[in-house]
C-alpha cells in the first residue's frame, strides 16, 4: 500500500509541475501573439525592434554602444 501511495504522490507532484509549465507556456504564446500583432499593424513596434535588436536609428541620430555598461554607470555616479 505504501509504495502505491508514494507513486501516487510523485505523480501528483509531476502533474502540478506540468500544469504550471503549461500555464507559463500559454502566457508566453499569448505574449508572442500580441507582439506579432503589433509588428503587423504598428509602425512604432517595427521601429522599436529596429532600434533594440539591430542598432538602427533615424536620420540625424547617433547610436552609442557602451561596451562596459557597469563602468559607464560607475563613472556617472562619481
Amino acid at each position: 500500500m505504501v509504495p502505491k501511495y508514494i507513486k501516487y504522490n510523485r505523480t501528483q507532484t509531476d502533474l502540478e509541475k506540468t500544469e504550471r509549465e503549461v500555464i507559463r507556456l500559454e502566457s508566453d504564446v499569448q505574449k508572442h501573439r500580441e507582439e506579432l500583432h503589433d509588428l503587423t499593424v504598428k509602425p512604432s513596434a517595427i521601429e522599436r525592434v529596429a532600434r533594440e535588436k539591430f542598432g538602427l536609428c533615424r536620420k540625424g541620430e547617433r547610436v552609442v554602444i557602451f561596451k562596459d555598461e557597469d563602468l559607464y554607470r560607475e563613472r556617472l555616479t562619481n
